[in-house]
């Protein structure tokens, strides 16, 4: 997927990721929608309904983007991952790298590290074996990571 040749369908895989990571709590200012969820910043014309209808639910577009980098590259990363013959058999894979440390640009971006959310739900340092994955939630899946000793009968990455 690029931007060139992104899909309507890629389009909206892309606007859930982002609402999947939706902050804990809200002012009363976001909440009426007049400040960015995110950044609590005063929003303008250039703001975005992330649920057209729903006004609770604005961010500014700067908020917004760094989340939209942030759902691409773990999506070019996943993808990656799933793909690759040299990846699925645990074998170095620069083109996985380079697409981690895009997600990992992307995550600091927003202020935030890689957590292993499959097994020990530590923090992934950028030197240690990890992958991106989807876990099962309650309702939905989620997109994650996980270091790769944390995944029962994987090849270490």
């Amino acid at each position: 997927m690029t931007l060139m040749t992104i899909t309507p369908e890629d389009q909206e895989w892309l606007h859930r990721l982002v609402m999947l990571r939706l902050p804990d709590q809200l002012t009363p200012e976001s909440r009426a929608g007049r400040d960015c969820m995110w950044c609590l910043a005063a929003l303008d014309a250039t703001s975005i309904d992330l649920e057209p209808g729903v006004t609770r639910f604005r961010s500014c577009a700067v908020c917004y983007l760094a989340r939209l980098a942030w759902a691409i590259t773990w999506g070019d990363w996943y993808t990656h991952l799933q793909s690759c013959g040299a990846c699925q058999q645990g074998a170095l894979c620069m083109v996985a790298r380079g697409r981690r440390v895009q997600n990992e640009a992307a995550c600091a971006a927003l202020g935030e590290t890689l957590r292993c959310t499959a097994g020990c739900l530590l923090p992934i340092g950028s030197g240690e074996r990890a992958v991106a994955v989807v876990w099962d939630g309650l309702t939905q899946l989620y997109p994650g990571y996980a270091h790769t000793v944390c995944l029962p009968g994987e090849a270490p990455r």
